[in-house]
């Protein structure tokens, strides 16, 4: 009887800590947003509205450069008529450009960029 309860209660710590595994695994698939630029309504970088992430309008602009869970800012391949200028400092974990034409204005602020740089389509 004792080898049975001892058994079980291994057997319970081991499900537990597959559990707390599995939650820190899956802790660990949220990963950095892909914002993509529309310039929907301005040239304005830090206004929300001229993105998308997943299809829709965020909450906030890109401005994460976490390595693990910061912010891809995507330039897609089509131009738009309203393209990016930074209107503050801003700090991402990278930066794709999809296609040529891209004008992005920087002014007197900086555009830092993290562990995935600048570069096309293969950053991600």
């Amino acid at each position: 009887m004792n080898m049975r309860i001892k058994l079980s209660r291994n057997i319970k710590s081991i499900m537990q800590r597959s559990a707390f595994t599995a939650l820190l695994v899956c802790a660990g698939a949220i990963h950095a947003s892909d914002y993509l630029w529309t310039g929907a309504v301005s040239t304005d970088f830090s206004n929300a509205a001229n993105w998308l992430v997943d299809g829709v309008v965020p909450a906030t602009p890109p401005a994460n450069e976490d390595s693990a869970t910061g912010d891809i800012v995507v330039l897609p391949a089509a131009v738009t008529a309203n393209q990016p200028a930074l209107t503050g400092d801003q700090a991402l974990r990278g930066v794709v450009i999809e296609g040529a034409g891209w004008t992005l204005t920087t002014g007197a602020y900086k555009l830092s960029v993290g562990p995935h740089n600048i570069g096309d389509n293969h950053l991600r």
